[in-house]
């Protein structure tokens, strides 16, 4: 996924489903927080302090959003509408894949966010 031809409000919807994914059984791994940092990588922030806030806020937005079930479904798929093309569509729920799948296997909830982002993509 080429990151610079992402919109503002794209990148950040692409950052909070990842979070969201992250958050979504609630077993936080290293190997999911590498592929958050990769992805903070390729933003290229001029410094570690941006880089930080903007994760920050991203985690704000998720934990506001994400209080019930229902609410993060409905979350996951407001972010997910933020991607039109067939290309970036396929692009972001394979990153979502391989974040959630980064824990050697998929919980019902990380299952469930698959689910929801596929459906709402049409994939």
């Amino acid at each position: 996924m080429n990151i610079s031809s992402l919109s503002e409000p794209q990148r950040q919807a692409l950052l909070d489903l990842l979070v969201l994914g992250m958050y979504s059984d609630d077993n936080l791994t290293m190997a999911e927080d590498a592929l958050v940092q990769s992805l903070l990588d390729a933003f290229e922030f001029d410094s570690d302090y941006s880089r930080h806030r903007y994760l920050d806020a991203s985690i704000a937005r998720v934990r506001k959003k994400a209080e019930t079930a229902d609410s993060a479904r409905a979350y996951a798929v407001g972010l997910a509408k933020s991607f039109a093309s067939p290309k970036l569509k396929l692009a972001v729920y394979d990153a979502l894949e391989r974040l959630l799948a980064s824990d050697d296997g998929l919980s019902v909830t990380e299952s469930q966010l698959l689910s929801v982002v596929k459906g709402v993509f049409k994939l």
